[in-house]
């Protein structure tokens, strides 16, 4: 499985027709990569779907290299995208959920970097939060677009953006100084996100698919596509351009009791579509599987350029196939619940779990029979090869950077139907994931229990989610995210003996996002336990030593204490790991105020002018400001 690049020519002689070097040109062609998150490999025209209307892809395929049977390294955004990036699986680039962990800054190369070093402009337009810069997947780009949300807001909430807006702000990017030379070579890559949950299609494939919007949201995405192959045809006449569209990871849609993805090593959410596109050769459809990991080199091997990105990056899709690997820690970082391998080859899959389940996939395309039992040396061999494989990987691993979720990244990524978990478990060691905790497959059910109870949550029915919550926590105890969720229910009720029982609870669990700290506190604060409520705060800045919202909110417990010298220390912490965290100058008015430092506190509330001007604490710097100049 393994590709270690001893030499270019094994890539060459090997190769497709598709794959070969260019010819003579003026330039290097131009690359461009396009992601769509969450779009399943059986939901495209030129995949066999009738009932959605994709003909941008469809076009594109027809005179493509097409895997039809392309595989995720795991069915969840930002490891999946790291893997496409490096060329590596998540056991060696290290990054294994979303949020909680980024791609180290000093640790092997990125397909962006060889790119940037072979002379091209280089530049990325996102579409949603797991996959913005602070996850280390900016490495090699010149210019790395995150804006999300509405196109006319200052500030927004970072979560996504609609595709439209995403091509508008590649518009954008042509017209402005930044724009590339059109005599130079760009390497550019474009992510959408809309068939994500929650499916809301714009019109018209609102109406066209009212009863399937996830089918709406994958055709609107098409559109899309051709928005952007058609603006480059625009900006960049002449020129040769060659492509690569793939999705990150499939989608449940219900398969095997999974609605959404990250659970489960299924089909439905680690099959996905990979389209590798020239302008000059021979389509072909590449019916064995092959990984994600490919598209880095795939990338570069279409620009004629090396393909190696780092020394154990899979091969471009020309090469062999061989063995697929894949794995999912979503279930551990987030519910405690085992995290799953998964190793296909000769048409089976080997689903590695607290109970291993073997697959015939030529026969058995939905997963319905698992074989385990009636081929245990199939499974046997198959097992020993993947672990085999998974040690060689694992021993020479990149060393990832941890992150603990502070609160805006907890609201981001809940938002977006993702958890939310913390890398605490992952200070001790991955690997443990996959040798502890219940099956995921054994717990599905429980999601359907849970999303549940966040839609009751999300539309005011608290007292029915806080029952269903209960339920939940009765049948699997040991799930610290529900307790977490149950302790947010109590809040939302003043019910602060509740939220301080449920967030304890989570807190005994094991390693928790900063805002469970933070709600404890909040619950601690509403029984008027103002020392636990200290106490709390403090165990919380322990946890995640860089938090702004920490400090922010025991600095104000401690002001109104009469404890303005710790507060001060606090809130200019928290300006020099924020400087534009217009709450933290605020409080700094606030306090300088109390203390009678007129000058200083009429300087940070101009800070917060600046820096809020439309925001909720405007209104406040002015009536501050306007007292003290009056």
């Amino acid at each position: 499985m393994r590709w270690r690049f001893l030499s270019v020519v094994p890539v060459i002689a090997l190769a497709k027709p598709w794959a070969c070097a260019p010819g003579p040109g003026p330039s290097p062609p131009d690359v461009l990569l396009v992601t769509i998150d969450t779009l399943r490999g059986d939901r495209l025209g030129c995949l066999g779907d009738p009932a959605v209307r994709t003909p941008e892809l469809d076009r594109l395929a027809r005179g493509a290299a097409l895997a039809y049977e392309g595989r995720a390294p795991a069915p969840v955004t930002l490891p999946s995208h790291v893997s496409m990036m490096t060329g590596l699986p998540p056991v060696s680039h290290g990054v294994r959920d979303n949020g909680i962990f980024r791609l180290g800054r000093q640790t092997g190369h990125t397909v962006a970097e060889r790119f940037r070093a072979a002379g091209y402009t280089t530049a990325a337009f996102i579409g949603a939060y797991p996959v913005m810069a602070s996850f280390g997947l900016d490495r090699g780009f010149d210019h790395y677009d995150q804006r999300l949300g509405r196109e006319e807001d200052r500030f927004v909430f970072m979560r996504e953006r609609p595709a439209e807006l995403t091509v508008r702000r590649l518009r954008r990017w042509f017209d402005s100084e930044r724009a590339p030379s059109p005599d130079g070579p760009v390497f550019l890559w474009v992510h959408f996100f809309d068939p994500h949950a929650d499916y809301r299609p714009p019109e018209p494939w609102r109406q066209l698919y009212d009863l399937d919007p996830y089918r709406g949201e994958v055709a609107h995405t098409d559109r899309q596509v051709g928005r952007v192959l058609a603006e480059l045809a625009q900006r960049r006449p002449g020129r040769r351009l060659r492509s690569v569209c793939a999705s990150d990871h499939g989608e449940g849609l219900g398969d095997h009791g999974e609605t959404s993805h990250g659970f489960l090593l299924r089909t439905s959410t680690i099959r996905v579509p990979i389209i590798a596109r020239t302008e000059e050769y021979e389509p072909e459809l590449i019916r064995d599987p092959v990984s994600l990991e490919r598209v880095s080199a795939t990338l570069l091997s279409l620009a004629g350029l090396d393909p190696r990105v780092n020394a154990e990056s899979a091969p471009p899709l020309s090469a062999p196939p061989t063995p697929v690997l894949s794995e999912t820690l979503y279930p551990w970082f987030n519910f405690s619940w085992r995290g799953l391998r998964a190793w296909e080859e000769n048409g089976w899959r080997l689903v590695v779990g607290e109970r291993d389940r073997l697959f015939r996939l030529e026969e058995d395309p939905g997963e319905e029979r698992d074989l385990a039992s009636s081929h245990p040396e199939i499974l046997a061999r198959m097992k020993e090869r993947l672990l085999q494989e998974w040690e060689e990987r694992r021993r020479s691993s990149f060393a990832s950077q941890e992150r603990n979720l502070s609160p805006t990244d907890v609201r981001a990524l809940r938002s977006l139907g993702y958890v939310g978990g913390d890398p605490g478990e992952a200070g001790k060691s991955p690997e443990q994931a996959f040798h502890s905790g219940p099956d995921p497959a054994d717990r599905v059910h429980l999601l359907r229990d849970f999303d549940h109870a966040v839609t009751l949550l999300d539309t005011g029915e608290v007292a029915r989610a806080i029952e269903s919550l209960e339920r939940i926590v009765g049948d699997d105890p040991k799930n610290r995210f529900v307790w977490d969720y149950l302790g947010q229910a109590h809040l939302a009720r003043e019910d602060f003996a509740g939220a301080q029982r449920a967030f304890r609870a989570a807190l005994e669990l094991g390693p928790n996002p900063t805002s469970v700290y933070l709600g404890l506190a909040d619950a601690e604060g509403g029984l008027g336990n103002e020392k636990k409520q200290e106490n709390v705060l403090r165990r919380a800045l322990a946890h995640d030593t860089r938090s702004v919202a920490v400090r922010l909110k025991l600095a104000a417990l401690l002001a109104d204490r009469n404890r303005e010298d710790e507060a001060l220390r606090l809130l200019r912490e928290a300006v020099e790991l924020r400087p534009r965290s217009a709450a933290a100058h605020a409080g700094l008015a606030r306090v300088h105020d109390r203390l009678g430092a007129r000058d200083q506190a009429v300087h940070h509330w101009r800070e917060v002018l600046e820096l809020d001007a439309d925001g909720p604490l405007e209104e406040l710097a002015r009536e501050a400001l306007a007292r003290r100049e009056g």
